[in-house]
């Protein structure tokens, strides 16, 4: 009984640290896209993404973030927006533009 305790705590444990790892994680791929972000959309979208009224939308709008895909927010950085002044970041790759959208995620809590 007590070996099987050990194991059950043993296990749960590793449970504990494997999703602090996950945050950690988390937030370490936030903290790349917030840099990201300064680097290559701030010009346009402005600081921590507030937008430029009349030239570029905030990425902030609860609304937006509500109804707006990962999978939209990707190909729309990959790819651009046609007929807007949105250029295409392509050059840039999955990864890192995966966690500019976790970035624009941190503003939803």
């Amino acid at each position: 009984m007590r070996r099987h305790q050990q194991l059950v705590s043993g296990v749960a444990g590793l449970a504990l640290l494997a999703i602090g790892s996950a945050g950690h994680a988390a937030s370490s791929e936030v903290a790349q896209g917030k840099k990201l972000f300064e680097q290559n959309c701030q010009v346009c979208h402005q600081a921590d993404a507030i937008g430029k009224p009349g030239f570029a939308p905030s990425l902030t709008n609860p609304e937006l973030l509500s109804i707006a895909s990962d999978k939209f927010f990707m190909s729309t950085i990959r790819d651009g927006r046609t007929g807007t002044g949105m250029p295409p970041f392509a050059h840039l790759g999955k990864k890192k533009i995966k966690a500019i959208v976790a970035f624009l995620r941190s503003h939803e809590k």
